[in-house]
């Protein structure tokens, strides 16, 4: 679920830094030009990565409950069984 989410999300990321790699190598001579460049991708990355995540969060949420697994316990259950060291 996660790699697919995340070849959907890199299909918008990957253009852009392809752009913008284009674009460094035209003007590596202005580095004002190439800095402003930098702070775009960040705050671009920055925005995509934010909702990626939001939008992971959602999708597994919603899959928990398809499934059935929104009301799991994740606590173990000791076993009277078990003859070992606790941890």
């Amino acid at each position: 679920m996660f790699l697919a989410l995340y070849s959907k999300y890199m299909l918008i990321s990957v253009p852009f830094g392809i752009v913008l790699f284009v674009i460094f190598i035209v003007l590596e001579s202005d580095d004002k030009a190439v800095q402003a460049f930098y702070c775009i991708y960040a705050i671009v990355t920055i925005i995509w990565t934010t909702v990626f995540l939001e939008h992971l969060k959602r999708s597994s949420s919603e899959k928990a409950v398809k499934w059935g697994q929104a009301e799991l316990k994740e606590d173990e259950i000791l076993r009277p069984q078990f003859e070992g060291k606790k941890r």
